[in-house]
């Protein structure tokens, strides 16, 4: 879950880590925002642009990215960059 995702769509990168136990995004203009679960593989973050959150899963249970909803935007992708 936690690591580098890129929006080629949006062109920009969030790092999504654990802070105080808190799952938290960091964007290079946004800073760090909390993000909150809804249920299961979804959460809400505290900004008005990242609404909802839900996390891709591969078909082994390995998260794979991310889509972003928001008021009148819809499934915004960011996937995860590799470490390499």
């Amino acid at each position: 879950m936690t690591g580098v995702y890129y929006s080629e769509e949006l062109e920009t990168t969030y790092t999504i880590g654990i802070e105080n136990e808190t799952l938290v995004a960091n964007h290079r203009r946004h800073g760090i925002f909390n993000l909150t679960s809804a249920w299961a593989d979804n959460f809400r973050g505290d900004l008005w642009f990242m609404r909802s959150m839900e996390f891709i899963m591969d078909k082994n249970g390995n998260v794979e990215g991310f889509s972003v909803t928001q008021w009148q935007s819809r499934n915004y992708q960011f996937m995860k960059m590799n470490n390499n």
